[in-house]
């Protein structure tokens, strides 16, 4: 009777302590769970890291002298928010601003600008929806376009982590100095 009743208790004891009891991978899920709902990693990073500068002078045949000062905009970027699992991620894509001086084979200055998103606005506004999500990829002086009468300059612009680009021919008169921009056809970067 005394082992019936020591084994009854022992059962009792056995079933009581397993009421509402979590295992162990229940138990970790949880505190994962909960985990992730109390804390956000933020990852930040800077494209291009750190700031570069190139400069390229050419002279055409036609005499003309085009100097081109590339440099990173430390100032202004365009950011790109997302979250993966407790991961947010910003990444903050720099511009690049040239400055362009062209002159004639006397020396004489023609044109001397920096050429940045505020320079294409002031020739379309239209863009200024792409252009404030876009980061300007460079300037590059097209020498095989270039004649006695104009100098052709193309610059592009393409929202980060995309393939959708604008590039503009910027024609520059190589007497007056006075510009235009024409668009090329939108394309994807390859």
């Amino acid at each position: 009777m005394k082992k019936l009743i020591l084994l009854i208790a022992i059962i009792c004891v056995g079933f009581m302590s397993c009421q509402d009891r979590k295992t162990q991978s229940q138990a970790l899920r949880e505190s994962i769970e909960k985990f992730k709902a109390e804390t956000t990693i933020e990852k930040v990073a800077y494209f291009p890291e750190a700031y570069s500068e190139r400069v390229t002078d050419s002279i055409l045949s036609n005499g003309i002298k085009v100097k081109v000062k590339e440099y990173t905009d430390m100032k202004d970027a365009v950011l790109n928010t997302f979250k993966e699992d407790i991961i947010s991620y910003k990444y903050y894509y720099r511009n690049v601003l040239s400055e362009v001086t062209i002159r004639d084979k006397n020396n004489t200055l023609i044109f001397d600008k920096t050429i940045n998103k505020n320079f294409v606005l002031n020739a379309d506004e239209s863009l200024e929806g792409f252009l404030a999500n876009s980061v300007c990829m460079g300037l590059w002086l097209d020498q095989s376009k270039s004649d006695d009468k104009n100098t052709y300059l193309l610059t592009s612009y393409c929202l980060p982590e995309s393939d959708e680009c604008l590039d503009y021919n910027i024609i520059i008169d190589s007497n007056t100095g006075k510009y235009r921009l024409i668009p090329l056809e939108e394309h994807a970067r390859t």
